[in-house]
């Protein structure tokens, strides 16, 4: 089994589907699932909100790539990934070598939609109304664009668990 048939790696924007997709996607697939932001929780007893706070971007993305790391020894693994992990040491170029990489790129409006409904679930957008939650994610976007185009597999607009099911066994045939 080559390196790009043990794992999937889902990359995106917040709310973008890559932990809702990647766990339907993994149990479909007869595959483990691992969430970044997750494992990261576990490890520390702290939220992504607090290990931000706490530890400082520059240790919350050292801690993500550790994370990263330790899902590379594991196969048969979907594995969605922080938003911003993709753009921080190396990670896209790590994931690029060792899986198959897919952007989740749904219409910037549903991101906002769900954004919207998670009351509160994402600090990061806490107290923005609409109109903010748009001109952040297209800052985010602007930023991390390059990274998420590296990506073997772009799902851009309208998609769900059937496409990426469909591209990852016609890759793994």
């Amino acid at each position: 089994m080559s390196e790009l048939h043990k794992r999937i790696f889902l990359l995106g924007l917040p709310a973008s589907g890559k932990s809702t997709l990647g766990e339907a996607l993994a149990r479909k697939m007869g595959w483990e699932f691992a969430d970044t932001d997750r494992l990261m929780e576990a490890s520390t007893g702290l939220t992504v909100p607090q290990l931000m706070q706490d530890r400082g971007d520059v240790a919350f993305r050292l801690l993500e790539t550790d994370v990263l790391q330790s899902c590379l020894n594991r196969e048969q693994l979907v594995v969605a990934t922080g938003g911003g992990l993709p753009a921080y040491h190396h990670n896209m170029d790590r994931m690029i070598r060792t899986g198959l990489t897919f952007w989740l790129n749904p219409h910037l409006e549903e991101m906002v939609r769900r954004i919207a409904a998670s009351d509160g679930q994402r600090p990061m957008f806490a107290g923005m109304k609409s109109e903010e939650i748009m001109a952040k994610l297209a800052e985010l976007m602007e930023q991390r664009r390059h990274f998420y185009e590296k990506a073997a597999f772009a799902f851009n607009g309208s998609f769900g668990l059937e496409d990426l099911y469909f591209s990852a066994n016609q890759q793994l045939i």
